[in-house]
């Protein structure tokens, strides 16, 4: 039951019905799972026996956790509280899917159902126009923006592309749904994410093309590359207005402004902060606007310093460490779409880091040892 309740919260988390930083309906239920095992008494492995990895999240977590409250303290700003509680909520996220991934029996095939279907919903509705253009011609469905809404896309393109296991129809089928769903956000740090999969996913292709003899699967290939390039022709054709909307926005990018926007002026402006970080909160010692950094590297560095983006980092190599060539690519579309966007603080960042990690352990020998147990959990039972 909890597999089914996190899958529907992840297929659901694309649906905002308040403003951004406070809690969406469909968060509450990716942490339902967490209250459930802890009423029935059952374990919550934090870190996986024989692996390290999960330890570099905690470490970052409370580091980030006494950052904020040394500045809220110093400060006297309730604000920095704020953050503690995304992070704190994040973490839960990842623990969760985490104990799902490697210790539920079909976990990841459910998950992977419900990331299919939450996507497919969302090409749907683009489609037939269903949500908001708040900033019209860029459709958001019903995220708050329209970055928002590329970035879950591209999140959930990667966990499902990277899998061996999944069919080239399948796979086509997500390329489709993530290129309109691109398309029609108009985001250009989408289309750098998306090119990036694309590349991952050729990769991948012409590797099995070379080893591959068998003329039935060749034929599934040629027939799938064939179906996806003649619908993508048909969007295309479809969306000319979209189309040229956005070849205005990319030929009308000014590095400075995006620099600036971005919040990457504040490491020349205030470099002292680089060090130890100077906490997510009271923005007006920076910008008179109060305006926030937009994007997850900026962020990490400058509101927690050196030691929170390489513990953040860390974390990220030991997966890319384990993940083949075009897993590693397609891995990368998200954090490289990451640049230009604030990502740490929703839900499908953390769903997305957890679902790499445990990748990486079951499609490896790794799995025998996490299944015997764990060297740290909240409960344990015998």
């Amino acid at each position: 039951m909890s597999v089914y309740i996190f899958g529907v919260g992840v297929m659901l988390s694309q649906f905002y019905f308040f403003r951004s930083g406070i809690p969406q309906p469909a968060h509450f239920l990716m942490v339902v799972p967490l209250i459930f095992s802890l009423v029935r008494n059952r374990a919550i492995i934090l870190v996986p026996k024989g692996e390290k990895s999960p330890k570099l999240l905690l470490v970052f977590f409370f580091y980030a956790a006494l950052v904020n409250l040394s500045y809220g303290i110093y400060l006297h700003d309730a604000d920095f509280l704020v953050p503690i509680v995304y992070f704190l909520y994040g973490l839960i996220v990842y623990v969760v899917l985490q104990n799902i991934l490697l210790y539920r029996s079909g976990g990841l095939a459910v998950i992977t159902r419900f990331l299919f279907i939450g996507l497919a919903l969302l090409f749907l509705m683009a489609v037939m126009g269903i949500g908001d253009y708040r900033f019209f011609p860029r459709y958001n469905a019903f995220f708050n923006d329209p970055n928002q809404m590329a970035f879950w896309a591209l999140c959930v393109a990667s966990m499902l592309l990277a899998q061996r296991s999944m069919s080239d129809i399948v796979k086509g089928l997500v390329f489709l749904f993530l290129f309109y769903v691109i398309l029609k956000s108009a985001s250009r740090s989408g289309l750098v994410g998306f090119s990036v999969l694309v590349l991952g996913f050729w990769v991948a292709y012409i590797g099995n093309a070379i080893s591959v003899s068998n003329f039935k699967k060749l034929t599934g290939i040629f027939l799938t590359i064939s179906l996806g390039l003649g619908l993508g022709y048909v969007f295309v054709k479809d969306n000319m207005e979209t189309i040229v909307y956005v070849q205005s926005r990319l030929s009308q990018v000014d590095v400075e402004e995006q620099a600036v926007n971005r919040g990457y002026t504040r490491f020349v402006d205030y470099p002292e902060y680089l060090f130890l970080g100077a906490g997510e909160g009271a923005e007006v010692r920076f910008d008179s606007r109060e305006t926030e950094i937009h994007s997850t590297w900026a962020g990490l560095l400058f509101y927690y310093g050196i030691p929170g983006l390489l513990l953040m980092l860390f974390f990220i190599l030991r997966i890319v460490k384990s993940l083949s060539l075009s897993q590693k690519l397609i891995f990368a579309a998200p954090l490289l779409y990451s640049f230009s966007t604030l990502g740490y603080r929703t839900p499908i960042f953390w769903v997305f880091l957890a679902f790499f990690y445990c990748l990486t352990i079951l499609q490896d020998d790794r799995r025998k040892k996490v299944l015997a147990g764990s060297q740290c959990g909240i409960v344990r039972t015998n």
